[in-house]
C-alpha cells in the first residue's frame, strides 16, 4: 500500500512495479529458499511456512484493497485505482514465482489452491477497477441530452475520466491487462449510451439529434486512440454503426 517506495523488478521484457510489502515478500521467499537449499531435512518444513506466508499475503492485500481496510489501518481517504492497480501486479509476481516455488519446494502442498486464489482476487480487482470508471460514465450518461454544444461537458467529463484512468493505471499494468479493463469500460459504455439513446428516442435517421451523436463519439473514440487504450483494431470508427444495434 505504501507508495513511496514504489520500484520495478523486470523479468524478461516484463517489468513488474513493486511496493515495500512486495519486496518484504520477495525477501523472505529468498530466505526460506537459502535456508531449504543449506538444510534439506527442513524443506518440507520450509515448504508450509512458504505456503502459508503465500496465502497471508494474499488475504491480507485483498482484505486492505477489496474490503477497504487500508482506509482504517493506513489512514488513506481513499483506495484509488493506483492503489488497486499495484495490488494487482504484487499479485502477478506472486503467480510468476510459484512455478519456480514448486520447483525449488518439491514438498510443496497446496500450489493449485494458492493459484487459484491469486487468480481469484487479479480478477476481483480488475473487476473493481473497470467497475469504478464504468459507474463515473453511466452517471455522466445520465444527465446527457443529444444536442450542442459538441463536444457536449458530458463527454468532456467522460474523456476526462478516461484520461485519469489511463494515467492511474498505465505505469504499473501490463499492456494487455489495460486493453482487458477498456474493453470492458468501452462495452458498459456502449450499452448505456444505448440505453439512453432510447430514451431520449434518438433514432438512426441522419436528423441533427443523429449528426450530434456520431459528433460525440467522433470524439470519444479520439480519446481512445491517444491513450491507445484498445487494441489498434479496436479503435477505428465501428461504433458510429454499432452504437445503433440493439
Amino acid at each position: 500500500m505504501e507508495q513511496a517506495t514504489q520500484c520495478s523488478l523486470v523479468e524478461g521484457k516484463q517489468p513488474y512495479t513493486l511496493v515495500s510489502a512486495s519486496l518484504m515478500l520477495i525477501r523472505m521467499l529468498y530466505e526460506y529458499g537459502c535456508s531449504a537449499h543449506r538444510l534439506p531435512l527442513l524443506a518440507s518444513y520450509h515448504a508450509r511456512n512458504v505456503v502459508d506466508l503465500l496465502r497471508c499475503f494474499n488475504s491480507r492485500s485483498c482484505q486492505l484493497i477489496i474490503g477497504a481496510g487500508a482506509m482504517r489501518v493506513a489512514g488513506l481517504k481513499t483506495i484509488t485505482s493506483t492503489n488497486l492497480a499495484l495490488v494487482s501486479r504484487a499479485l502477478q509476481l506472486v503467480l510468476w514465482l510459484l512455478p519456480k516455488l514448486k520447483e525449488h519446494f518439491q514438498a510443496m502442498s497446496g500450489y493449485e489452491t494458492i493459484e487459484r486464489d491469486y487468480q481469484g482476487h487479479i480478477k476481483e480487482i480488475e473487476n473493481k477497477i473497470h467497475g469504478i470508471v464504468s459507474e463515473r460514465l453511466a452517471a455522466q450518461l445520465d444527465a446527457w441530452e443529444a444536442r450542442p454544444p459538441i463536444p457536449s461537458q458530458t463527454f468532456r467529463h467522460i474523456s476526462r475520466h478516461l484520461v485519469k484512468l489511463h494515467e492511474a493505471i498505465a505505469g504499473v499494468l501490463p499492456e494487455a491487462q489495460i486493453h482487458e479493463i477498456y474493453g470492458v469500460v468501452h462495452r458498459n459504455f456502449k450499452d448505456k449510451l444505448r440505453e439512453q439513446l432510447l430514451k431520449l428516442n434518438v433514432n438512426n435517421n441522419g436528423g441533427p439529434q443523429h449528426g450530434v451523436v456520431t459528433s460525440e463519439l467522433t470524439f470519444y473514440m479520439e480519446t481512445l486512440r491517444t491513450l491507445k487504450a484498445l487494441p489498434a483494431e479496436q479503435l477505428d470508427n465501428g461504433i458510429l454503426e454499432e452504437i445503433w444495434l440493439y
